[in-house]
Order: C-alpha cells, then sequence, then structure tokens
C-alpha cells in the first residue's frame, strides 16, 4: 500500500486547465456576474470568504475586469473596500 494518492482519475479532468483563467472556475464565473448584475442596478455587495487566498483571488480577477457600465477597471478602496485580518481598525 503507497502512502501517496494517485490523482491519476484528475488527469482527463484537468487536461488542459490553465491557471488564471476565469473560465475554468465556475464559482468565479456566478460571482463575477453576481458583481456585475448588482452594481449595474445600483445595489451594493458584500462578498464573505473565510480564506485570504479566496479574497486575493477575487481582487485578482476584479483587477482584469471593467466595472459594469465604466471604461476604468476595479480599483482597490476606490471600487470595492476590502476588510481582513490585516485591515487596522481606523480603516474600518
Amino acid at each position: 500500500l503507497s502512502n501517496s494518492i494517485s490523482l491519476a482519475w484528475a488527469k482527463q479532468i484537468l487536461e488542459g486547465y490553465q491557471k488564471g483563467v476565469e473560465e475554468e472556475g465556475s464559482k468565479i464565473l456566478i460571482l463575477m456576474k453576481i458583481i456585475d448584475e448588482s452594481v449595474a442596478c445600483g445595489d451594493r455587495l458584500l462578498v464573505f470568504s473565510q480564506s485570504l487566498a479566496t479574497l486575493d483571488l477575487i481582487e485578482e480577477y476584479l483587477s482584469r475586469r471593467l466595472v459594469p457600465s465604466s471604461t476604468a477597471k476595479w480599483k482597490k478602496n476606490e471600487h470595492y473596500y476590502r476588510l481582513d485580518g490585516s485591515t487596522r481598525s481606523e480603516e474600518r
């Protein structure tokens, strides 16, 4: 019995996978659609995550996208705010 787990089953699923390509993740696609629709109708949106890595990923995707009905790309502290454990209490 080997101590390692075989990932051969995932080879076909991950074939052609490209890191950082938005279309590779259905959850991020759904989130971006929710963000777009919310902003387009003037709503505000609050996204929670227990993972700092997930918040980093969301920020990365936002930075590549245009704010709906605008020619500007998303910019932290201008178009959105991020609150996590590193946010100073004065900024909250």
